[in-house]
């Protein structure tokens, strides 16, 4: 165990970080279509041997649904044209983890915003200020 903490420390030693400058968004594509985008992104490469490790944070994030057409596997709409949405349980927590509110909360924001995430992080941040 000591061997390995002393391998690892090596390691970080001869890690390289360097900020990557001027970043305007990362875009994350998912093999479900979706995408995940992060605007303003502060973006650090560490170079680690033959492996490169990026870190990205961001104050906004958002999922972006792949097409409309994918959107109705999630949704239907009665016959008064009201739309009723199924929110999947990953929006729910995504919207709770970016907003600091309760995953209960997240879900009533989730429905006002008929189910589109960055709609629903938009209105709870826009609630706390």
């Amino acid at each position: 165990m000591r061997r390995d903490r002393r391998m690892m420390k090596k390691m970080m030693k001869k890690a390289k970080t360097e900020p990557i400058e001027g970043a305007l968004e990362v875009i994350i594509r998912l093999m479900s279509g979706d995408e995940i985008v992060i605007s303003n992104p502060q973006v650090v490469r560490v170079r680690m041997g033959p492996q490169e490790i990026f870190q990205i944070t961001g104050a906004s994030v958002t999922l972006q649904k792949s097409t409309p057409a994918e959107a109705l596997d999630t949704a239907t709409v009665s016959s008064d044209e009201e739309e009723i949405v199924e929110i999947p349980e990953e929006d729910i927590k995504l919207v709770a983890q970016q907003t600091g509110v309760s995953m209960e909360e997240a879900h009533r924001a989730l429905e006002e915003a008929k189910g589109e995430p960055a709609k629903a992080i938009l209105a709870l941040r826009s609630k706390k200020d």
